[in-house]
């Protein structure tokens, strides 16, 4: 005879009770030993607890226990201390569970339990079913944006001795695999957003650009063919109706086997259809996105251009950036390594599974196995998308990773893109460049400000000081080759509003040209002081006062403890793109000419090592010419001696010579020939165009000149004013391709000014 249900109050709902009820002392009032009470609250109240309590609701087959994480950190002091854990095997699995799947680069569950008493965990038991986790209030994020896969199951393959009450799902079988299982909050979540945001007249009439070749595609007849209209430029602007369309981010390789291709031989079997399910996993995850948000044609760069056409290569490329800007939905592939990596289902053998060891306080133990659902193992190839630092983006420790956040090609297609959703390892986050749809409503962009979604967009003044962080980003991410520096960024320029009010020179604006002159080398890991950073002519051809002309990442510093007054004074410049429907791509050359304060000096070099540190430096005679200072400076790469024809000789010569001989010769020739090719041993970074060079562990030194960019300084208390006693610049040598010229070789920082007489004229050269 089944028991009654107990008595409630019918205003009130809560339970009538005879007695209080009381629990064993060794049932942990956290976590109950996961299992089931009838009326957990009076629990709390007899122990007179006043903080945030665990919560039990349901029926002895279906019921769930709340737990606050911040319970499981004792009392939220030393948080990484484990043995001041309570003395609960129950409490101490969750612990381990949370800190096995939630604690890492794109998710910190203990950060957030700190910051947020309300986070917690909710332990789910269902008659028949594994014990489930669900952990997604356990992370800080905004709901809105973010879907974040949570669920953990806990199973065991050979419960042994253990009993159900020891583990309220003990002597279960492990769940059966599912054939395609489909996470349906999943779809809810995509269509919800999608449609609340799309609904805006703002947001759907924005199409300028439309590819010339689509993928139509239809889910229901499991078909996808190949959409093409003719016209006379890329990106028909002449068509009257612009189309919907989604584009695909991936991080795919072009040597990758598994990489579907449009080419002229299997161009018209695309014409002609295919069927989606033999299509690549994460292609057909792509076409399955679009269709759940009702848009039919998908563009995805290897399939929408022909790869083997040269001529449609040049075409089309240049208009990515814009069709990526102009689509109604970006789609990011983020977490899948490779084109059979699914990112919307994962496949359950590649979910995460982790196993602990468990023993109860019956003395039974057995080994549980715990999987997330629908998730992919972190791989050591994962980058962190700076960008989902922000905190209108991600107000908790949720932050977007995957390998193809360390591609280049990532920076444009996500900045430029107006509605994007990200698919991670971790879950799935939407971010619109159009609205910013919080629960206050949608407030609207303007559309050329592409570098909303940089994560220094609080901090910096204007869009110049955004594209010098762009640049950074660019450099320092993987598989950009050297040749590509210049063109994998140029739909970003094109597209900023300096490209409409300002001038472009390889890769550096001229109305910021006096810091983006001053880019530092900074070796990416594997690189050392020996490498060739530099690239041949033929390779690229950028000049060497651009960031594009070396093959390493850039920085650049700017200290705002600083006043910085600028010296350098631009006069005129230009570069000969290499495409004339690419002039933010790449050049064939490029040319500044300016006045600047410089001083001659001598360079030396030592590479001792595969260490940081200075280990080249500039030596220079103060404006009295009595002393001589030695200052490091940050060489672009590691230099090599250029000596001209009568260099050697002219060397020997005058190391024979008397001091009373070498003094009348200087007296008498006046003025020193600066022609490298003549009489001097130089140092340059290019090691590619000369046949006598040298990189080694010996020190090397040549002739150079320091040139003065802008001055720093600071506030001086006794004068009252700013105090600028120090200057920022770069060094410099005589050009050998271009006679009259010169060259960069290296950036100088916080020079003392008495190394320069800024009382005398501007000098002025012209820097290639």
């Amino acid at each position: 005879m089944s028991a009654s249900p107990p008595a409630r109050d019918p205003q009130t709902n809560r339970v009538i009770r005879k007695r209080k009820p009381a629990l064993h002392r060794s049932v942990c009032r956290i976590c109950n030993h996961f299992q089931y009470c009838d009326d957990y609250e009076e629990v709390h109240a007899r122990d007179g607890r006043r903080t945030s309590r665990t919560q039990i609701w349901g029926d002895p087959g279906s019921y769930v226990i709340r737990i606050h994480t911040n319970d499981l950190l004792r009392d939220g002091g030393d948080v990484e201390d484990t043995n001041r854990l309570r003395n609960c095997p129950y409490c101490r699995l969750l612990y381990d569970a949370l800190n096995l799947f939630f604690n890492d680069a794109s998710l910190n569950w203990i950060s957030d339990a700190k910051t947020d008493l309300t986070r917690n965990v909710r332990v789910k038991f269902q008659r028949g079913s594994p014990l489930i986790l669900q952990c997604e209030d356990a992370i800080q994020y905004h709901f809105q944006f973010t879907y974040i896969r949570s669920d953990v199951e806990i199973f065991s393959a050979d419960w042994g001795n253990m009993a159900p009450s020891d583990f309220p799902t003990a002597r279960l079988t492990p769940p059966t695999a599912e054939l395609g299982a489909v996470d349906k909050k999943v779809e809810g979540f995509l269509q919800y957003w999608f449609r609340g945001c799309a609904g805006y007249s703002d947001a759907t009439d924005q199409c300028y650009n439309t590819p010339n070749r689509l993928l139509y595609v239809d889910c229901y007849t499991d078909e996808i063919k190949l959409w093409e209209c003719e016209s006379e430029v890329p990106g028909m602007p002449e068509l009257y109706n612009p189309m919907d369309y989604a584009t695909l981010s991936h991080c795919w390789l072009d040597d990758d086997p598994m990489l579907p291709k449009l080419l002229t031989s299997n161009i018209e079997e695309w014409r002609q259809g295919r069927t989606i399910s033999g299509l690549p996993a994460a292609v057909r995850d792509a076409a399955k996105v679009a269709n759940l948000n009702d848009v039919n044609f998908l563009f995805i760069d290897s399939l929408c251009i022909v790869q083997d056409s040269q001529e449609d290569l040049d075409a089309q490329r240049p208009m990515v950036g814009y069709y990526f800007r102009d689509s109604i939905l970006t789609i990011v592939a983020a977490a899948s390594p490779s084109p059979d990596d699914e990112f919307l289902y994962p496949p359950e053998r590649d979910w995460t599974t982790k196993t602990v060891d468990f023993k109860a306080p019956s003395g039974a133990s057995t080994t549980l196995t715990m999987r997330k659902r629908f998730s992919r193992p972190v791989s050591p190839s994962d980058a962190v998308d700076e960008a989902s630092t922000l905190s209108h983006v991600s107000p908790g420790s949720f932050r977007r990773t995957g390998p193809l956040y360390a591609r280049h090609w990532c920076l444009q297609e996500a900045l430029l893109g107006t509605r994007v959703v990200h698919f991670t390892s971790a879950g799935i986050m939407w971010d619109c460049k159009r609205h910013d749809c919080t629960r206050e409503g949608v407030r609207v962009y303007k559309r050329p400000e592409v570098f909303r979604g940089l994560p220094a967009r609080s901090r910096l003044r204007n869009d110049l000081d955004m594209w010098l962080e762009a640049v950074q980003f660019h450099t320092s991410c993987d598989q950009l080759p050297g040749k590509d520096r210049l063109s994998a960024i140029s739909a970003l320029a094109a597209m900023s509003e300096m490209g409409i009010i300002d001038r472009y020179v390889a890769g550096l604006w001229w109305g910021n040209m006096t810091m983006g002159l001053l880019w530092e080398v900074k070796l990416r890991p594997g690189q050392t002081n020996t490498t060739k950073i530099t690239m041949p002519y033929s390779v690229q051809k950028a000049p060497s006062f651009s960031w594009a002309s070396v093959d390493a990442p850039v920085i650049f510093q700017d200290n705002f403890r600083w006043y910085f007054s600028p010296e350098a004074r631009m006069i005129g410049g230009g570069s000969l793109p290499q495409r004339a429907d690419d002039p933010c791509g790449n050049v064939d050359g490029a040319w500044i000419r300016l006045e600047a304060y410089m001083k001659k000096c001598e360079v030396s070099q030592t590479l001792g090592g595969a260490a940081g540190g200075h280990w080249q430096f500039v030596y220079c005679r103060n404006t009295d010419g009595t002393t001589t200072k030695m200052h490091p400076f940050v060489g672009d790469g590691s230099l090599v001696v250029v000596k001209g024809k009568k260099a050697t000789s002219e060397r020997l010569r005058r190391k024979r010579a008397s001091r009373a001989k070498r003094r009348l010769r200087k007296k008498q020739s006046g003025a020193e020939d600066d022609n490298p090719n003549h009489s001097h041993a130089y140092l340059a970074r290019n090691h590619f165009e000369f046949r006598r060079n040298m990189v080694g562990p010996g020190k090397i030194t040549g002739v150079a000149w320091v040139l003065c960019v802008r001055r720093r300084g600071q506030f001086d208390e006794e004068e009252q004013g700013i105090k600028y006693d120090r200057f920022d610049g770069l060094v410099l040598t005589r050009s050998m391709r271009y006679p009259g010229a010169f060259e960069r070789i290296g950036c100088i920082r916080n020079v003392p000014s008495t190394l320069l007489d800024f009382s005398e004229s501007r000098q002025e050269i012209t820097l290639v």
